[in-house]
């Protein structure tokens, strides 16, 4: 098979699990598990799968789904492409003045990351190998033949301890929790797991941008012995890098950012202006894997460590797996714990986790495609 990728069809799928316990941080709580897919089958019959990020607002899915079936859909449907970049940069080309309308670039941008996705998952497919392979684009790369470390994240005060249990049950030796919401709280929190599980447990916070530099400050100085690996978006990730400079120059504490971040420019300002030492590019928020590539090599080239977000179900956490395996498989992976049965069961076969580590699957590809049979109950029709 050729390379260039002749689109037949594309298809938007939108599922929504209920959860029992609200998934809580500093600025909302999710009340159910959604996730947008997509679906790009081309003349031959092969599919791609790719995924959108859609956990806020609350009508994000069916918005972004409609989207990408009715827009995007006219924009690729019986069109023919010669790489997946290609596609990312006629779609996002052939939106920006209606980007610019609306002022929705968010789910301009969310919507187009799932369908290059899914473009990079086709074009595997179609060569027969796995994605990390295609993305390394070396043919000497080794990927990540031990697997990938992982931490557990969705740990938030009033859970953290009875999900940092189960989390070091299955291997996990690192977890993040969700800060931002009482300094109090969030100290003795984060005190009481590192007195339970000992020092050789690597614990991260994550405050959802709560803070000004001042109480960002503050959190830190009372953080000082807790020995975090990083602090994730102390600050309003668009703030000033002098704001990001003047806050890591004071802090012993790693600082961490990214999902949130769009442009080139962004995670080169953060880095090399604002001393930012761990970059958290999100595949499903801004850049697909056409342009996270790029984003990952200039970091690493610049001293910054890895640790992509991710926080939605279990198509993306793949695509995110196999972009780390290809450029930074030394870097940390993120594995949300907290109730999901998007990403528990979305995928044939299930996420291979041993040992604290996550194992790709060797098919073609991104190796894994949606599980039918267990999505069906938590289908939405638009």
């Amino acid at each position: 098979m050729g390379d260039v990728l002749k689109i037949e069809r594309l298809d938007a799928l939108v599922f929504r699990a209920p959860i029992a316990e609200p998934r809580m941080n500093a600025f909302g709580a999710q009340t159910d598990r959604p996730a947008v897919l997509i679906r790009l089958v081309d003349t031959d019959g092969v599919e791609g799968w790719g995924e959108v990020f859609c956990n806020w607002p609350s009508v994000a899915a069916e918005h972004r789904a409609r989207l990408a079936g009715t827009l995007f859909k006219a924009m690729v449907e019986g069109k023919n492409f010669d790489s997946p970049e290609t596609m990312f940069r006629d779609l996002t080309a052939g939106t920006a003045r209606m980007r610019l309308q609306s002022d929705e670039r968010g789910p301009f941008d969310q919507t187009i990351c799932g369908i290059d996705i899914a473009a990079w998952d086709l074009l595997a497919r179609r060569r027969g190998q796995p994605l990390w392979k295609v993305l390394a684009g070396d043919d000497t790369a080794n990927g990540a033949p031990d697997g990938l470390e992982i931490y557990a994240s969705g740990l938030a005060p009033p859970s953290a301890a009875r999900l940092a249990d189960a989390a070091r049950a299955k291997g996990f030796r690192n977890v993040k929790v969700k800060v931002g919401f009482d300094q109090n709280e969030d100290i003795a929190c984060l005190r009481d797991l590192r007195r339970t599980h000992g020092t050789d447990f690597g614990l991260m916070a994550d405050s959802n941008q709560a803070w000004t530099v001042a109480e960002a400050k503050d959190w830190i100085s009372a953080a000082d012995d807790l020995d975090l690996i990083f602090l994730e978006e102390p600050i309003a990730a668009d703030a000033p890098f002098t704001d990001w400079k003047e806050l890591s120059t004071a802090s012993p504490i790693p600082l961490a950012t990214g999902e949130n971040l769009r442009g080139r420019a962004a995670f080169r300002g953060v880095v090399g202006l604002g001393g930012v030492r761990v970059i958290q590019p999100d595949v499903i928020k801004w850049g697909g894997l056409s342009l996270t590539r790029g984003i990952i090599s200039e970091g690493r080239a610049a001293g910054a460590e890895i640790a992509p977000h991710y926080l939605a179900g279990g198509i993306g956490l793949l695509a995110t797996a196999h972009l780390m395996a290809a450029c930074a498989p030394e870097g940390l992976l993120e594995f949300d714990v907290s109730e999901n049965p998007l990403r528990d069961a979305m995928t044939l076969p299930r996420p291979d986790l041993r040992a604290g580590r996550l194992h790709l699957p060797e098919a073609p590809g991104l190796g894994a495609g949606p599980d039918f049979d267990s999505l069906e109950p938590f289908r939405v029709t638009l």
